[in-house]
């Protein structure tokens, strides 16, 4: 190396920074005006070659980095291609496959293995199980939706498979030519829907149709007896299921309903639609009908099918059943689902106030009944906020001396224009109408007011059955006797075995606390119902009320004397007092005295009176029974 060469050397090593890299612009700069060109050409080299090991480092730690990403863009592809839940297939424009996924293999039953990049399409079909199970025309479907075709994408295809399943396929072309097709398995999808559309129409207990799919049959009758002969509706409704229900308990009244629609269905015919709304409640398309005699025919081996005796609980229980019959434009029924509905009501009603257990087609004259019974609402509603319905008194007394020893407090409704309002025509109307709780409530309260000045007299006061359900029952009596200052030990609670059937344990809890109250609490009449005798047991009664139907007929009918010398015992063998209703002759009266019944009431001791006119037999003690002898 020559000396020059050595000098050049020491300078660039003196040129070098702190960090070791030699600043080449400062050097060149430096030996410019010292060397000669073939020294400046040699920095220049080692200046561009400087430069070249840095650019190639640069490039590769790039290259680096962006295999890296790719790399954890595979991964991340790979494993969303993997987790799709639906399967997927991309191929080339020759029909080899480029790209799919494991879902795509279960889906289609394709071994593992088989399918490797650039398998054609036919190859991975023709391993799929569905294509070995002799399935042509799935296979065929298959290949048509995945082979190359080139245009618009296809349409969403359902292939059904023979294992049950349903695909929906969908095929997209990409713009280098290659396709996409996907599999999503829908079959549960449908399986639900199919479950939701069937719960929508059909009655869960009974699996009969519902109200839903019994209307649209409807339409759809409607619209084919335009071309071809009629049909009825016929509407059922069970008689004595609540009490069925109330006394065994629901499971029983489950199965009652069941066996109800079972026997519905083996009386009617292939052509004719059974359905359900709820409760005890069914409805019966028949279809076809040329004549009404027809309908009449079914609806009477519906009857027969329905009181044929059932055993339920070890009981065995004979079930009546009333039917409504409608038939479009018969009789002026219109013919739409709803009208025709209404109007088989209606006659379902008119069956059940003829007393059940029979079938009635539908008259006009039911219709305009209707009208007047919401006019009479409407009427009731107004009187019960004026105040307008009064409150009579009946007379009891005591058989032993003939005197006055309390009063039933009735309801009388005396209209504007009706004049004189029967009892049986609006306390039921109350019921139906929900109007009995403040009706009951308005006669509890005037008779205490009434009678408050009347002591030592009791007075008694009737409960509907209805009223039981109010949770507040005792709170509202103690409330109104609280008001009126009237002493819970003068009042009468008299119910009837009605209330007791409904949620009978409910009801024997709410008698208890009207008992706490102090009042008394008398069953009424008793003898009519089924199961009287069990009360006893289950509840310390103050009074028993003779029905007045077994007093009528005492002194001509040797059965209802003995039934009525049989409560007298009983109620005296049990401490209860016995009060007989619908005591009108003397001869009556003399036969209840013998047999040892200790008060009555009737219209031989006075009919129902107002206030101030039984405020004056009080002070005269002039009832009737004064003139007959003491026993």
């Amino acid at each position: 190396m020559t000396t020059r060469h050595r000098l050049l050397d020491r300078q660039l090593a003196q040129a070098r920074q702190a960090d070791g890299a030699v600043d080449l612009d400062v050097l060149l700069a430096l030996v410019a005006t010292t060397y000669d060109h073939a020294d400046l050409d040699r920095l220049r080299v080692e200046r561009a070659s400087a430069l070249m090991a840095e650019e190639l480092d640069q490039t590769n730690a790039s290259l680096e980095a962006s295999v890296a990403t790719l790399a954890q863009q595979n991964m991340h592809f790979t494993a969303a291609l993997e987790n799709m839940s639906d399967g997927l297939c991309l191929y080339d424009p020759a029909g080899h496959c480029i790209v799919w996924n494991t879902r795509l293999l279960e889906l289609l039953r394709v071994p593992h293995g088989v399918v490797r990049l650039g398998t054609p399409l036919a190859e991975m079909l023709r391993h799929s199980v569905l294509a070995e199970g002799g399935e042509a025309a799935i296979a065929a479907a298959l290949t048509r939706t995945l082979q190359p075709r080139h245009g618009a994408e296809l349409r969403p295809q359902r292939l059904a498979l023979p294992d049950g399943r349903t695909l929906i396929t969908r095929r997209r072309q990409l713009p280098d030519g290659c396709f996409v097709t996907t599999f999503e398995d829908v079959t549960e999808r449908l399986r639900a829907e199919a479950d939701l559309h069937r719960m929508a129409q059909q009655d869960a207990l009974t699996g009969l149709p519902n109200r839903v799919a019994l209307h649209r049959r409807l339409e759809e009758v409607l619209e084919a007896c335009r071309l071809r002969s009629s049909f009825a509706l016929l509407t059922i409704d069970l008689d004595r299921f609540k009490e069925v229900n109330d006394t065994l308990g629901h499971a029983a009244g489950d199965r009652l309903l069941r066996e109800m629609a079972a026997r519905c269905r083996g009386a009617l015919r292939q052509t004719d639609t059974l359905a359900r709304f709820g409760g005890d409640e069914f409805a019966v398309i028949i279809d076809p009908v040329t004549v009404r005699q027809d309908a009449a025919g079914i609806a009477e081996r519906l009857i027969e099918a329905i009181r044929q005796p059932i055993w339920l609980e070890g009981t065995e229980l004979v079930i009546g059943t009333s039917i409504g019959i409608a038939l479009p434009g018969d009789a002026g029924v219109a013919a739409d689902p709803g009208q025709l509905m209404r109007a088989a009501d209606l006659a379902l009603h008119a069956a059940k106030a003829e007393g059940g257990n029979r079938a009635c087609f539908f008259e006009p004259a039911m219709d305009d009944k209707l009208r007047a019974r919401r006019s009479l609402e409407g009427d009731l509603r107004q009187a019960l906020a004026a105040g307008e319905l009064a409150v009579h008194f009946q007379p009891q007394v005591e058989l032993g001396n003939t005197r006055i020893i309390g009063a039933e407090a009735l309801v009388r409704w005396h209209h504007p224009e009706r004049g004189a309002v029967p009892p049986t025509d609006f306390i039921p109307l109350a019921e139906d109408t929900g109007l009995i709780g403040t009706l009951g409530e308005h006669v509890l309260r005037q008779a205490c007011l009434e009678a408050v000045g009347w002591a030592p007299l009791r007075i008694a006061v009737n409960v509907s059955p209805l009223q039981f359900r109010q949770r507040d029952l005792a709170e509202t009596f103690a409330r109104i006797l609280a008001e009126t200052g009237f002493d819970p030990r003068r009042l009468e609670v008299e119910i009837t075995e009605g209330a007791l059937l409904q949620d009978s344990e409910q009801t024997l809890e709410k008698l208890r606390r009207l008992k706490a109250l102090g009042v008394r609490i008398v069953l009424d009449d008793f003898g009519t119902g089924y199961s009287s005798l069990s009360y006893l047991r289950q509840f310390p009664f103050d009074k028993l009320k003779i029905d007045s139907g077994f007093v009528r007929g005492m002194d001509r009918s040797a059965e209802s004397a003995a039934i009525i010398r049989a409560v007298i015992g009983l109620s005296h063998s049990l401490g209860i007092r016995v009060n007989a209703e619908g005591v009108e002759t003397s001869g009556q009266l003399q036969a209840l005295r013998r047999e040892g019944c200790e008060e009555a009431q009737g219209y031989l001791f006075g009919r129902p009176m107002p206030p101030r006119e039984f405020a004056a037999l009080l002070r005269d003690q002039a009832v009737p029974t004064l003139a007959v002898a003491p026993a």
